[in-house]
């Protein structure tokens, strides 16, 4: 069993979990993941967690608000693609998650 990593998400209750809402962008739809984002932070607000912070990803801040925050967790709330973001992890994440699929779906195959 992996050993549990130490932060807010360490014991049973998660509402002490600092949540970032990734939101904004630059696509047409901009407004609406803004709003399903506003509802995800007083849907997570009235659940009990302390700390949730709507974050835009195409203000000029983005980066280093998101950096400072010490979030253990960030919710994406928007349409269009985090490609934009220009965040040297966007990419790779995209990559790693593609591998995990051809593995599983390799392992599949094999058995």
């Amino acid at each position: 069993m992996p050993r549990e990593r130490e932060t807010h998400m360490s014991g049973n209750d998660v509402t002490s979990t600092r949540v970032a809402i990734l939101t904004g962008g630059w696509s047409d739809e901009r407004e609406i993941a803004i709003s399903s984002a506003r509802a995800c932070e007083t849907a997570l607000s009235a659940a009990g967690f302390s700390r949730v912070d709507v974050l835009d990803v195409a203000d000029p801040s983005f980066l280093s608000a998101l950096t400072s925050g010490s979030y253990d967790v960030a919710f994406v709330a928007m349409r269009s693609s985090l490609r934009r973001v220009r965040a040297p992890y966007a990419k790779r994440a995209r990559l790693q998650r593609k591998r995990a699929l051809q593995k599983t779906c390799c392992s599949r195959t094999r058995s």
